[in-house]
């Protein structure tokens, strides 16, 4: 084995390697002998067909794929090493020359340790920044990871607080007559959110279980501040956001609906084909099914055929029942 080295830009270098027709040879043999025992050829035994025969009937190329990946793993170690470079990375391998009776020469793309000259770094100074972290920042922080990390628990041992989730019925009237979507029931609500309408929460804070609480307020502000007319507008504005939740209920519950409904007709996979079958195509028509499996086709049993009918087309009654809830669901119906 011989190497040739010729360095490259940017820290790469190029690995020339020829290694002697005989390597190449013993290389080859060794492959034949791996392969052999599959080999058939007509007049032969199997495993018995001679390496002539089998490179005159498929080429002299039948065995250089093996070959090379015998030889070129230790060969390259050997001319790594004996090149003396400082290598940094997997080699590149392109094949130059194989051919039977001649030297094989590959080549090695590689990266190598950079040489660095050091300049003058001696006596140089940096500036300290000094950071101060207040006490208040370090428990914002903490505060955050709590948060993060939190799981619900039920509580019913103390009154509702900033943080907690309550769930609440709730009717809200204007002097003592209640308004169109002014109600709710089972809703869930995070206290401190900020999610409802101002000023609805804070009510809320200090409440019990089961408490029933029955508060005029005015949303936003003091009562002698609020004009009619911004009364009127914040009950407008009430009456959408409870109208759009109730809207929003409405659609998930239709849809838990409509995916039970499916869960109960999808059938139940029959028992002619095996599990590990089901993702493969099924061909035939009335009375003769097969798959084709690693190639080979695959016949359904003939006792089988019905029940493998049925079950296509309960499949069909599925996709069709599928589409008609998507449709409808999408209708708003």
């Amino acid at each position: 084995m011989s190497v040739q080295v010729e360095n490259l830009e940017k820290n790469m270098a190029k690995l020339t390697i020829e290694v002697p027709a005989e390597e190449l040879e013993k290389a080859l043999e060794k492959a034949y002998q791996k392969q052999k025992k599959n080999i058939s050829v007509p007049g032969f035994r199997k495993g018995k067909v001679p390496r002539a025969m089998v490179e005159k009937m498929y080429g002299p190329a039948v065995f250089y794929e093996d070959a090379v990946n015998s030889l070129v793993p230790e060969e390259y170690s050997k001319a790594a090493e004996e090149s003396k470079l400082d290598i940094v990375s997997r080699p590149e391998i392109n094949v130059e020359q194989i051919e039977k009776g001649k030297a094989f020469i590959f080549t090695a793309t590689v990266a190598v340790k950079p040489e660095v000259t050091l300049g003058a770094y001696e006596g140089v100074e940096v500036p300290k920044t000094e950071i101060n972290v207040t006490d208040e920042e370090v428990e914002a922080e903490l505060k955050k990871e709590q948060e993060k990390n939190a799981r619900t628990i039920n509580v019913e041992d103390r009154p509702a607080a900033d943080g907690d989730t309550v769930t609440l019925d709730f009717e809200g009237s204007v002097d003592g007559v209640p308004f169109d979507g002014g109600a709710g029931k089972d809703y869930p609500l995070t206290l401190g959110s900020h999610s409802f309408i101002p000023g609805f929460e804070e009510q809320l804070v200090g409440a019990a279980l089961e408490e029933e609480k029955e508060k005029a307020f005015a949303i936003g502000a003091k009562e002698a501040e609020v004009s009619d007319r911004e009364l009127a507008n914040q009950k407008e504005r009430y009456q959408e956001m409870l109208s759009e939740q109730k809207l929003f209920r409405k659609h998930n519950k239709k849809k838990l609906e409509a995916k039970k409904q499916l869960a109960d007709l999808l059938p139940e996979k029959p028992e002619c084909i095996q599990e590990k079958y089901w993702n493969e195509k099924i061909y035939g028509k009335t009375g003769k099914y097969f798959i084709y499996l690693d190639g080979n086709k695959v016949n359904i049993p003939d006792e089988k055929a019905a029940e493998l009918e049925e079950y296509l087309g309960n499949m069909r009654k599925y996709r069709e029942k599928k589409k008609e809830l998507m449709e409808r669901q999408k209708d708003g119906q």
